[in-house]
């Protein structure tokens, strides 16, 4: 068994509406959901969706004979890839075919940072999304009576500790973020070596099989914490990525008995001071902030 998919040109456009009817009719005539069931989709309307720029339709072929259809949304803008919709025809079902479909489109569009909307009440489908490493994220859309969507996703996105060895892609990702401030001896290897020995397990980075897509560190002095050179790579941000390792270094803080943490941003960095007063990080008036060279440094602001 070999699945395939067969990018769809506007000729396979009257056989993708014919089986995209007949594989929801099922679900159609369940749920009488005019409006989001495929089925119910007019001709028109499927091949509006086939010329948006966003949108590839793939016929999926098994030994050469197709047995299904999938349409993926892929802006390339950093918002996540949609599967909207697939089916296998219903002769077909149950051979493992859709689990297979899902795993090539991921080969070309990339394995991480997708999403769905599935029917609630319908548990098979939730428990195939499942399999295929999706997670339910708590928002639901009802539908009608007796009919709510689900919305799920997907990540390959891991988030762990930074380490020494992180050095060099890390390094890279501070001098391609604007608007930030650096020298050449904290920030050198030496220095941030120091730095990580002494706050073990406090900086976080967030990686995607293998590449550094954003990284932050976290310290303390036995008082108070610090948070330093927050940086996520461009494509990603406005992900949900900075809050998450924000929220992994704070815990490390406060489980070290930590009860409160600074920041300092450049005024011009209007991104970075709208994200931090979001996290409720708020500016300090009252004080006058203060520092003296012990060692000649040469900054290095991007």
């Amino acid at each position: 068994m070999r699945v395939a998919l067969v990018k769809a040109v506007i000729e396979d456009m009257p056989k993708i509406w014919k089986m995209q009817q007949e594989a929801f009719s099922g679900l159609l005539e369940k749920y009488q959901d005019t409006d989001t069931n495929p089925g119910a989709e007019s001709f028109d309307k499927l091949c509006q969706r086939f010329h948006e720029p966003f949108s590839s339709y793939y016929l999926i072929s098994v030994d050469q004979e197709i047995v299904g259809a999938m349409r993926v949304v892929d802006r390339k803008d950093g918002s996540r890839k949609r599967i909207s919709p697939i089916w296998i025809m219903e002769p077909f079902r149950n051979r493992g075919y859709a689990t297979e479909a899902v795993r090539e489109a991921e080969k070309i569009h990339g394995p991480g940072h997708w999403g769905l909307y599935t029917i609630f009440q319908e548990k098979g489908c939730l428990h195939f999304y499942e399999k295929l490493g999706y997670h339910q994220t708590g928002e639901i859309r009802h539908i009608k009576d007796q009919m709510d969507l689900v919305a799920c996703e997907k990540d390959s996105i891991c988030y762990r500790a930074m380490s020494l060895e992180d050095y060099d892609q890390v390094y890279a990702l501070w001098m391609s973020c604007k608007n930030m401030g650096f020298n050449d001896l904290d920030d050198s290897r030496e220095g941030i070596a120091r730095f990580l020995r002494r706050n073990p397990g406090m900086s976080y980075l967030a990686e995607d099989d293998g590449r550094v897509l954003a990284v932050i560190l976290a310290g303390h002095d036995g008082r108070r914490g610090y948070i330093y050179h927050m940086s996520v790579s461009e494509e990603y941000r406005r992900l949900g990525i900075a809050s998450r390792l924000l929220e992994l270094s704070l815990g490390a803080l406060k489980k070290e008995g930590i009860n409160k943490a600074a920041l300092l941003v450049f005024r011009r960095n209007e991104a970075g001071n709208a994200f931090w007063e979001k996290q409720g990080f708020f500016v300090r008036t009252d004080v006058a902030y203060r520092n003296k060279e012990l060692t000649k440094l040469i900054r290095i602001d991007t």
